[in-house]
């Protein structure tokens, strides 16, 4: 069952640049990983200090391995200075296959 990660940052006003440069460091990384299917990064519209990374995995199981692999957790503490806030992340499945399982 494919599951989809939000993950949402908020960048202290003069480091979002380099938050944005890291996480799409970290998202060209994690692309490379198995059970990556896609990501994609988005800049809200009235704050560009706040961004959110929507990825999408083949399992959640996938995803937790990722999230916990040195290469991860590596960039993580490297964009956890430029944070404002601490990083929510948040885990969806599709509705039809959550009731077929």
């Amino acid at each position: 069952m494919l599951v989809r990660v939000l993950i949402e940052r908020h960048f202290k006003k003069e480091r979002e640049a380099e938050g944005i440069e890291k996480i799409l460091e970290m998202r060209r990384s994690a692309t490379t990983h198995p059970g990556c299917v896609s990501g994609e990064t988005l800049i809200d519209t009235k704050d560009p200090c706040t961004i959110i990374i929507v990825s999408t995995w083949h399992s959640l199981d996938d995803w937790s391995k990722w999230e916990a692999s040195e290469e991860h957790q590596s960039l993580a503490v490297s964009i956890e200075p430029r944070l404002d806030q601490p990083v929510s992340v948040r885990k969806f499945v599709n509705p039809w296959d959550a009731l077929l399982e």
